[in-house]
């Protein structure tokens, strides 16, 4: 295999592992919806690179450009939605909404002319789009996008009216785009300049990043998640992936025992493994969500009896101990304290 495949498909994996992770089973909340149709398109851009590396004739390469390119034209504009709504910027949703009808407008020029995309070049490593005539528009688009979206990071990310947590799980975000940010320069591709699209690296170091936050400092919310697709692809491994491996290491004294259909026999187990399988699954997925937050349920509902005693007591001093008590211990801080407007 020629190594120069090796990145588009390997980012195309990772930002497809990304956009299921942070929608499989959660509640549909519009910024992981954002961001993973961030993640479909890039992996939509980065699997069209690949597929090109396979291709023949003119009409399927020029067509699997067309295609790439229609999601590329709504990478910039989703981001820019994705920081929108991480920010809580739900006035700025209104120029979203204007810029994906520039997307559209772009997309349409896809199919219908060469005006945005001209084709393709040739180059030894591969090929990529060729720019139309209107293809500057589209750049001082996204450079203008780019520079919004950037403003939107750096105001929210450098507030000082937010807590330490929360300005490190901003600058995660502020980092990821930074990177995203310089896979632009495979705008000069399109002009002509021959160089391998080094984009794909940044592309995967700001996924990186991402998916670093995501799991560690809990950005998308999906821990029950995480937990979830870890028991789907054990139960399912285990079940199914078990009597395949163990038939085909087994498969000539199978052929001996059971017949040259031996392999019907292995059918009727994978369809009844399936069944289990899916039982099996629902059962853990259950119980590791029960487990998962019943230590946060025990502790809500003791605060919440607690609050109710607290209505009754009138020593703010003696109140304010207690309240700090009840926290560290339930919830098991390290560290707390009460800010008191004097």
């Amino acid at each position: 295999m020629d190594p120069l495949v090796i990145p588009p498909i390997l980012c195309a994996i990772f930002a497809l592992t990304l956009a299921i992770l942070v929608t499989y089973r959660q509640k549909p909340r519009p910024i992981n919806r954002s961001f993973s149709l961030l993640c479909l398109a890039t992996f939509n851009w980065q699997l069209c690179w690949y597929i090109t590396y396979f291709l023949a004739s003119s009409f399927q390469k020029e067509f699997t450009v067309r295609i790439a390119f229609s999601s590329i034209v709504y990478i910039p504009v989703l981001y820019y939605e994705f920081v929108t709504r991480f920010f809580g910027l739900m006035k700025e949703m209104k120029r979203v909404s204007h810029s994906y009808l520039v997307c559209t407008f772009f997309l349409l020029l896809t199919w219908v002319s060469n005006f945005y995309v001209a084709g393709f070049r040739e180059f030894p490593w591969g090929i990529y789009g060729k720019a139309g005539s209107l293809y500057s528009l589209f750049v001082a688009f996204v450079f203008i996008i780019i520079c919004r979206t950037l403003i939107l990071l750096i105001r929210g990310t450098f507030s000082k009216q937010i807590t330490s947590f929360e300005k490190n799980r901003r600058r995660f975000v502020f980092a990821a785009y930074f990177l995203y940010c310089f896979a632009s320069i495979e705008f000069l591709i399109n002009y002509g300049f021959d160089f391998y699209p080094v984009g794909v690296l940044f592309i995967l170091a700001s996924t990186s990043v991402m998916a670093y936050a995501i799991v560690r400092h809990n950005l998308m919310d999906i821990t029950v998640a995480i937990t979830r697709t870890t028991v789907f692809i054990g139960v399912y491994a285990l079940l199914l992936g078990l009597p395949v491996l163990v038939a085909l290491s087994l498969e000539l004294q199978l052929e001996q025992l059971l017949g040259s259909r031996w392999w019907v026999w292995l059918w009727i187990i994978c369809a009844f493994s399936t069944t289990v399988a899916h039982y099996v699954n629902l059962y853990l997925q259950r119980k590791t969500g029960d487990s998962l937050l019943r230590e946060q349920r025990k502790y809500q509902r003791t605060l919440l009896a607690a609050s109710t005693g607290m209505t009754r007591i009138k020593e703010l001093n003696r109140l304010l101990s207690l309240i700090v008590h009840m926290l560290t211990k339930e919830v098991r801080l390290t560290h707390a304290g009460i800010f008191l407007w004097d």
